[in-house]
């Protein structure tokens, strides 16, 4: 009975000590209460203080200068139920090691961190929320490794850091990155790749350029429903953006103008809010907003738009779409000066007409006109949008005499011309707006031509014909053939034809030459003496004199003797006729040579009688002759030659070649 009496008196005894003995754990410099919760905040704590209850669900020690220190490390560790832990605007260089595995929310924003290695944040495997926003964190400073135990980390607070790209190495569980007011000028493909839950992500107040953007960067987030890109160097809209897409903030860059082909508006059916306020856009393209049927709030105020042709099909979707235009009264014209500042709401769609389309006969002109060619010369002061497509198109009129008044539109301007050419000179009219020049060939002589001017966002119930010129081609001379050669095209012929002649002068000169030079070396091998008809070959005539002696054999020499044998008949011995084949000299009849009898030559001048009827004959045997050898007949022949020479005054041929040869003079 007593025991029921006394247990509530224990009961409040105990709770009463219990608080007494958590109030006497608390720092001094710290407030604690009794939901586990411990305030340290603006205290000037450098370190974290120590007594703080185990039992510690949430500590706060923002606005302190807390360093990192063993101290701080030890009494941060035995906190091992702490969940919630706010230490921002410290003085803070690195992430505290050995932080308790229980904690699920970290914020450690405007300290002085630098470096998060791959241990600052191991074993937190509970994390969900981690800011980190205004520290001094760069690419090199953060490990691709420092969030590998961070599996269940959902939101990532990275702004106001320095990195210069997407930091790679983030882990798959992210749902939230926020990486503005950073220096961010890269996105890698790699570094967006894992990260498939990822649903908002902000890049706001960075350097990103288009080019800085990976191939498809984007296309991996594919749960992303905000992306928020204000206020970067973007110039067009990004390509390849994940349909999902709810929210798109592109405020603040340099788009200048919308189209088709670069952007993915067409696939963001899903798309809610679309920001692209204080850009510098200009135009839009025709369709770029037709498939944005779940919009419900745009921004296009802030921008100098040029109030053209080219913006018909915004004027018309403005009129006619439903959803909520924040700043309406703010979508002004800035171009052309007559509708300065005017609101586009105000302009009637008849008043946005461009001078292409309207002046075409001040920017295009026909020039150095022939019977088969003529040049297009085209000048446009305004440069176009980039997705405006310029044409021009030409053909023969089917109607030489009709009038062009009536076909007021391209039917009609079509239905009139036979067969026409089309040209594309959008690349060159961007190289240089202010002079394209087109040459148009194959023409027909004394033909009426029509010549077209066009842009890709016309339609074709607009185009006039204003927009076109009709031009004859020359009439053919009448000396002139059917079909004219273009001096430009005959001349390489006439010039083969001419290289070809002369080629062949020059080879018919050589050739006649060659037989002429060939003909007189014949001519003169001919002519010339050998010198086998009268002396054995490689042998001194002036040594060997007999060899004129007919009989005369060569024998080479033994080796110890004269080998040569002088002829056994002389001249006095054989008689004129001989004689007369071998020397040609003319001599006095003599009596026939007769091999058979002595022979006998004449040994002076005295023994001839005066009437030449006969002569002497004293004689000299044939082995006298040979053993004296023939010097000594010769020297009878040149004796006698002599002897009639001085009685008759004339000098034969063989006598005068003898005297010569051998040197001896009578």
């Amino acid at each position: 009975m007593w025991l029921n009496k006394i247990t509530p008196v224990l009961f409040v005894v105990v709770m009463s000590s219990s608080m007494t003995q958590s109030a006497s754990e608390c720092p001094r410099s710290c407030r604690c209460d009794q939901h586990y919760r411990v305030y340290c905040q603006q205290k000037n704590l450098s370190v974290v203080p120590y007594g703080i209850p185990r039992t510690t669900r949430f500590l706060n020690l923002r606005d302190n200068d807390v360093i990192n220190s063993p101290t701080t490390e030890e009494n941060l560790s035995q906190l091992t139920r702490l969940r919630d832990l706010k230490m921002y605007q410290n003085s803070l260089t690195s992430v505290p090691s050995g932080l308790p595995s229980s904690l699920e929310y970290i914020s450690l924003r405007n300290n002085r961190i630098r470096y998060i290695g791959k241990n600052s944040l191991k074993g937190l495997r509970s994390l969900v929320e981690l800011v980190l926003d205004g520290n001094n964190i760069t690419n090199q400073g953060l490990s691709t490794l420092a969030f590998s135990d961070t599996d269940n980390l959902e939101v990532l607070m990275l702004s106001n850091n320095l990195l210069t790209s997407v930091p790679e190495g983030l882990p798959r569980s992210l749902r939230v990155l926020r990486l503005e007011n950073n220096r961010i000028q890269t996105i890698s493909v790699s570094s967006l790749k894992s990260l498939e839950s990822l649903s908002i992500l902000d890049l706001s107040n960075n350097n990103i350029h288009q080019q800085k953007i990976g191939n498809a960067a984007f296309a991996s987030l594919r749960s992303l429903r905000s992306l928020s890109m204000n206020a970067n160097v973007l110039t067009r809209v990004p390509s390849d953006l994940p349909t999902t897409l709810r929210d798109l903030y592109l405020s603040a860059n340099q788009i200048e103008y919308v189209s088709i082909e670069d952007t993915s508006l067409k696939r963001l059916n899903r798309l809610e809010s679309f920001d692209l306020s204080w850009n510098v856009l200009k135009s839009i393209q025709d369709g770029v907003f037709s498939n944005l049927t779940a919009l419900s709030s745009i921004s296009l105020h802030g921008n100098p738009w040029n109030c053209d042709c080219h913006l018909g099909y915004f004027k018309r979707w403005l009129s006619v779409t439903t959803s909520a235009i924040s700043n309406r009264q703010d979508i002004t014209c800035q171009s052309p000066s007559y509708l300065f500042e005017v609101t586009i709401d105000d302009v009637d769609l008849e008043a946005l007409e461009c001078d292409t389309r309207s002046k075409t006969s001040s920017m295009l002109s026909i020039k150095d006109t022939s019977s088969r060619s003529m040049v297009a010369s085209w000048g446009q002061p305004r440069i176009d949008p980039p997705f405006v497509k310029k044409f021009m198109f030409y053909g023969a009129i089917t109607c030489q005499n009709c009038s062009l008044d009536s076909a007021t539109q391209l039917s009609g301007v079509t239905s009139i011309v036979d067969k026409y050419s089309l040209v594309d000179f959008t690349s060159q009219l961007r190289q240089n707006p202010l002079n394209v020049t087109l040459k148009m060939e194959k023409l027909n002589p004394g033909t009426r031509y029509i010549v077209c001017v066009y842009d890709s966002e016309q339609d074709v119930t607009e185009l006039s014909i204003n927009q076109c010129v009709d031009v004859w081609t020359n009439q053919l001379p009448p000396s002139d053939p059917p079909a004219i050669v273009d001096k430009q095209e005959s001349f390489p012929s006439i010039l083969i034809v001419i290289i070809s002649c002369v080629t062949l002068l020059v080879v018919c000169i050589v050739v006649m030459s060659s037989v002429i030079i060939l003909r007189r070396r014949r001519i003169s091998k001919k002519s010339k003496p050998t010198r086998s008809s009268y002396h054995v070959t490689g042998r001194d005539d002036f040594f060997y004199p007999e060899s004129y002696l007919p009989g005369y054999t060569y024998t080479p020499a033994p080796p110890n003797g004269f080998g040569t044998t002088a002829s056994d008949r002389t001249y006095m011995e054989c008689g004129e006729a001989d004689a007369m084949q071998e020397f040609n000299v003319t001599l006095l009849p003599t009596k026939p040579c007769d091999v058979t009898s002595p022979k006998h030559v004449v040994t002076s001048q005295s023994e001839y009688s005066s009437s030449n009827s006969g002569y002497p004959t004293p004689t000299m045997s044939t082995n006298q002759t040979a053993a004296t050898g023939s010097r000594d007949g010769l020297d009878s022949i040149i004796e006698h030659q002599a002897s009639h020479q001085r009685s008759e005054n004339y000098e034969t041929p063989m006598t005068s070649r003898l005297r010569h040869e051998t040197g001896i003079f009578v």
